[in-house]
């Protein structure tokens, strides 16, 4: 089977849901795939590196899961990234797009820079969670515990409930919250 690289929904990286009985959180599941598709790219490391700047902070775009994403990361210290996932992104139709200075969108934060009353107009979702990789490799906490600066807009749920499962890459879907 072909590898594609911009498109997560191929079978090699995931469960159909169909097959699966487990149940899981949707924004923990989005988020699964979203780290699979950093580790993928080799944009992250599932292995601690000390000060390793690849791993600090970044972000891309992409299509994820069949719409226009952005993933980025930063590195919060003690070997655990901060992923925040804004799926179903439109980058021409964000209020912050085009300013310039401090307003502009950097893409180094959990949500948009814009306020919530305009996130209907250019996101579909917004999650994050907190990757552990120095004392286990895991995402922090069970069910929806640790997931983040949730956004969802009016009808998204829906459509998050009946994604496939997301198989994780070499990591646990869930582990203990680091404090």
């Amino acid at each position: 089977m072909e590898n594609k690289k911009n498109d997560i929904t191929n079978e090699a990286t995931i469960v159909k849901s169909s097959t699966e009985s487990v149940k899981i959180d949707p924004y923990r599941n989005l988020l699964i795939g979203a780290v699979n598709e950093l580790i993928e790219r080799e944009h992250i490391s599932l292995e601690f590196e000390k000060n390793d700047p690849k791993q600090e902070t970044g972000h891309i775009f992409l299509n994820f899961l069949g719409h226009n994403s952005v993933i980025n990361w930063r590195n919060i210290g003690y070997g655990e990234l901060r992923i925040s996932l804004w799926w179903k992104y439109d980058h021409s139709r964000h209020p912050q797009a085009n300013v310039e200075g401090n307003s502009k969108e950097c893409f180094q934060t959990s949500q948009p820079l814009a306020k919530k009353q305009h996130f209907p107009n250019f996101v579909g979702v917004v999650a994050s969670c907190w990757l552990e990789r120095k004392d286990g490799r895991y995402i922090q906490g069970e069910k929806r515990d640790s997931i983040f600066d949730i956004y969802t807009r009016k009808g998204e749920l829906s459509l998050l409930k009946e994604l496939a499962i997301q198989k994780p890459n070499g990591y646990e879907i869930s582990g203990p919250i680091r404090l």
